[in-house]
């Protein structure tokens, strides 16, 4: 931004700093937990760069907020283009718009030279702001570096030796370029929300996550409405598959929502649709029917974006960039467990085949999860989700259990990390409460002084990775014991209790 102003001969905003301010976050819905097949992600391109752009959102164009209503209210009132009398915040204060004020306000509105956000931040469209023609300049470059990845990888089957070597090294060079550009390109939100920033504005950063809410949301609505209601061109692909015949009951296909995603059940949407005769069809059929469908909603759900929530509820005056929506991922089976912890068995990743297991949150990826034990879990989790047989997957457990029995204490302890030991440790003492790693923390420093091992091993202060265990029943009543290499010493006295740890 700097570079940008400098260029430009123009002055930075000065550093003012602030209060830190907290407001609500990105919307995340609960999934059912279970196993689901023949799942399609949908994603905002870019949620928070492309909100930006779209309300010209900035420093210098922010014209104040709204108080006193709800997101709902503002919405409908944006939607009729009129807003009855309000009291408004603004770099100047707070304001009463009413009488004459309100009739000027309310013609900036119909004419497009105001944007809104749903919580209630105002933006002149007249005038591009920094922010926003900085984040439309990145992310035009990144599409571009992304345009030339996806040439790039699809002339792989036809190049050899040195040349097919050279392509892969320019894609991961250019995979490495669109990474840092996305980092750039989602730091402007985080550079709006922190009072250390030159361009702080609670009000501009709750505008943006607003956004991202209800495009998200509304995003939502849209995929329902078409998948309970399929318009004419999904009405005659899906009649190209097998004779169409409507579901009398409405059903929410949107199986998880995080943020910019939304997952759609596409397999139960044809289940419920044509019958389940089309998961009879060869993998790479199913594949190009999920990318088929996943076109007719993306279109639809675009448009319907474009001119119901970008025009119409934030009153956007932008023609030529529109919010947009993208099928990202096909995964042929999908696990939910909890929100923000899922695996999945991917087999298209951006319009490109391929056969891989992604996982997001679960102790297959935790780093305070044993060493020995992600890779067990791994092999697990693809036998549920590449559809093994129950008793196939009951035995490996099994057998996992049964070598896990016999591994080290190092290697069955889960890593942790020491912080404010202090608060829970007081005068030489645990207080009722404290964390299970804790009490072994204390447990370690007494056993180690009654010892007299303490020239032999570390104490073990606050800021250090260790590992903790739990100890079978023993003379001293310890249940838990944390170390940073396990001492021989212990051995006559404690056991670690292998099958609590296992479970």
């Amino acid at each position: 931004f700097l570079t940008y102003f400098r260029r430009n001969k123009m002055c930075a905003p000065y550093f003012a700093g602030g209060t830190q301010e907290s407001y609500p976050a990105a919307i995340v819905k609960e999934p059912k937990p279970g196993l689901y097949s023949w799942v399609v992600d949908l994603d905002i391109t870019s949620s928070y760069p492309s909100h930006i752009i779209t309300l010209n959102m900035s420093t210098e164009t922010y014209y104040g907020r709204i108080k006193e209503m709800t997101e709902d209210e503002v919405v409908s009132h944006v939607r009729k283009g009129s807003f009855p009398p309000f009291h408004m915040s603004s770099p100047r204060g707070t304001i009463f718009i009413s009488d004459k004020k309100l009739e000027v306000f309310n013609r900036g509105l119909s004419k497009k030279l105001l944007s809104v956000a749903p919580c209630g931040t105002i933006f002149v469209s007249s005038t591009p702001g920094i922010i926003s023609t900085m984040e439309r300049y990145v992310f035009e470059k990144r599409s571009d570096v992304r345009s030339k990845i996806r040439k790039m990888r699809k002339s792989l089957p036809d190049l050899r030796n040195s040349d097919l070597d050279r392509t892969k090294n320019k894609i991961t060079q250019y995979n490495s370029l669109q990474l840092a550009l996305k980092v750039i390109l989602n730091a402007a939100y985080g550079i709006t929300a922190v009072p250390y920033s030159r361009y702080f504005n609670t009000d501009l950063a709750e505008a943006i996550v607003s956004c991202g809410r209800y495009t998200i949301k509304s995003g939502e609505k849209f995929v329902n409405r078409l998948l309970n209601s399929p318009n004419e061109e999904l009405f005659d692909f899906l009649n190209t598959l097998d004779k169409y015949e409507k579901e009398k009951t409405e059903h929410d296909y949107v199986i998880y929502l995080d943020t910019d995603s939304l997952f759609l059940n596409i397999g139960m949407f044809l289940d419920n649709n044509i019958g389940k005769s089309w998961r009879e069809m060869s993998h790479e059929d199913i594949k190009s029917i999920m990318r088929n469908i996943s076109t007719i909603i993306e279109s639809y759900v675009n448009d319907t974006v474009y001119r119901e929530v970008q025009r119409k509820s934030y009153n956007s005056a932008e023609e030529d960039f529109r919010i947009r929506f993208k099928q990202e991922m096909v995964a042929k089976t999908i696990l939910f467990t909890s929100k923000k912890h899922y695996a999945m068995w991917l087999v298209d990743d951006d319009k490109t085949s391929v056969d891989k297991i992604k996982t997001v949150g679960l102790e297959i990826v935790r780093s305070d999860t044993p060493e020995m034990i992600r890779p067990m879990l791994k092999e697990i989790m693809e036998m549920i989700l590449r559809g093994s047989l129950d008793k196939d997957i009951q035995d490996k457990i099994t057998e996992h259990k049964s070598k896990l029995k016999e591994i080290t204490p190092e290697d069955i302890a889960v890593n942790i990390g020491i912080h404010n030991t202090a608060k829970y440790i007081v005068k030489d003492k645990t207080i009722k409460g404290s964390p299970w790693h804790v009490k072994g923390l204390h447990n370690y420093r007494t056993m180690i002084k009654n010892m007299k091992l303490t020239g032999k091993y570390d104490m073990i202060s606050d800021g250090t990775k260790v590992k903790c265990v739990y100890l079978k029943k023993n003379p001293y009543n310890m249940e838990t014991f944390l170390f940073l290499v396990w001492p021989p010493e212990f051995d006559r006295i404690f056991q670690v209790d292998y099958e609590k740890m296992i479970n």
